[in-house]
């Protein structure tokens, strides 16, 4: 098949966990015999290629944040037609000579696609989207309030959600213009592509409960991990050391994290919390640190490139994810759990679905610092062998379900059963 992927992002340039893993995809892909081309954003128009994909970089404006989407969007699928008509040998339709389907994988391109849809650019039966966030159906993408309910985009839900609290006065009412306004044209657009793949069952059913998107053709594909961490080496990390990686924000439940390490502290004396992030509450958790009299207990490291996050990981003896929101996925979860290692996570979102309590990891009462705290002190005594007899199923699952040649086959099938 011939496949284009859109992508606000992409590797080298990479921001997040979704770009890596529509890298990972296109790459895998691309080993499997198909032809593999990405549009991206770029500063001016470029091609390269990267591990057998290649890579059309463009400055499209896919990474911005225009007040008025719907008037930004058209204007970025005017200029991205024609890009898609540099695959044709004749005119359009692109069917001819063009891509076999076109698959968006962020929500700003997805955006864009449904603009190309609506021109006729590209038939609808050719549109793929992957849903990697909630940002179909609330203006802030992570879909949380402030006490973690469920954010419903109406005027008094947004008011109360971290983005909007977080801003200085005169943007904050920005802010809140642009989460309302643009919410339903969102939803419209979203369903205007027909073909849908979610990367967890909680994240799509979050989504279904907020919109009529389940009368569209779906599925649920997790995202896929390197190869290389399923097939490195297991290791103990130190002793008596826990990471979190993340964006530290408060729906991610650093605060929760930080309000159980105090207990955690009280009883394991050589306990040591690495917090690996950056994030816009970064500020208000480092003096919690402080008032708690724990600056000697946790580490803040800042952002770490991706490329480093395996050694990182190897260095620790556990992994949590004290997420209060959904989590639609978890990379670092999926991750850590490539590498062989025990993970505490809420139990809610993506990592409820990857994570069998008490045999490859352990699950707590999302939002709860007193489970959270007991989980902890219970995991940092495991014995030696119990641990590695953890982590080698939580390896188990990760090469069952989330090895790029399993992601890439189940994406295969999504194509062609349409």
């Amino acid at each position: 098949m011939k496949l284009l992927f859109l992508s606000a992002h992409y590797p080298p340039l990479a921001r997040g966990g979704g770009e890596i893993s529509t890298h990972l995809l296109a790459q895998e892909l691309a080993h499997r015999g198909h032809d593999v081309q990405v549009i991206t954003e770029g500063a001016q128009r470029e091609e390269s290629m990267l591990d057998g994909v290649k890579i059309v970089r463009a400055p499209l404006g896919l990474t911005k944040k225009p007040l008025f989407e719907e008037r930004a969007n058209r204007r970025m699928a005017r200029e991205l037609a024609k890009i898609l008509y540099e695959f044709n040998t004749s005119p359009p339709p692109i069917r001819r000579a063009g891509p076999t389907l076109v698959h968006a994988h962020d929500f700003r391109s997805a955006l864009v696609l449904s603009e190309l849809i609506r021109m006729q650019k590209i038939p609808a039966e050719m549109a793929y989207v992957t849903l990697r966030d909630y940002a179909s159906v609330c203006g802030t993408t992570n879909n949380i309030l402030r006490d973690g309910s469920v954010c419903h985009c109406t005027i008094a839900d947004l008011r109360q959600t971290q983005r909007y609290r977080e801003a200085w006065i005169p943007r904050r009412y920005a802010r809140l213009w642009q989460y309302w306004y643009n919410v339903g044209y969102r939803q419209r657009a979203f369903g205007n592509i027909p073909n849908q793949a979610y990367i967890s069952a909680a994240q799509r059913d979050v989504i279904y409960g907020q919109t009529s998107f389940g009368s569209l053709r779906h599925t649920v594909i997790h995202n896929p991990v390197p190869e290389t961490y399923l097939s490195a080496p297991l290791q103990d990390g130190k002793a008596h050391t826990v990471l979190y990686a993340g964006t530290v924000e408060n729906y991610k439940g650093v605060d929760v994290l930080i309000a159980a390490w105090q207990e955690v502290a009280r009883r394991n004396h050589e306990a040591h919390l690495i917090i690996v992030g950056e994030g816009a509450q970064l500020f208000t958790y480092k003096r919690m640190v402080e008032r708690a009299g724990l600056t000697e207990r946790v580490e803040f490291v800042g952002k770490v490139p991706w490329e480093r996050m395996q050694q990182i990981y190897e260095s620790a003896q556990l992994i949590v994810a004290p997420h209060c929101w959904v989590e639609p996925f978890g990379r670092t979860v999926a991750e850590a759990m490539a590498l062989g290692k025990v993970v505490l996570s809420a139990n809610t979102g993506g990592p409820a679905e990857m994570i069998e309590h008490n045999k490859s990891g352990f699950l707590f009462a999302h939002g709860s610092a007193e489970a959270l705290a007991q989980h902890l002190v219970e995991a940092l005594a495991l014995p030696v062998l119990r641990r590695r007899e953890m982590g080698a199923a939580a390896r188990a699952w990760a090469k069952e379900h989330l090895a790029p040649d399993v992601i890439a086959k189940q994406y295969e099938e999504f194509y062609t059963a349409a």
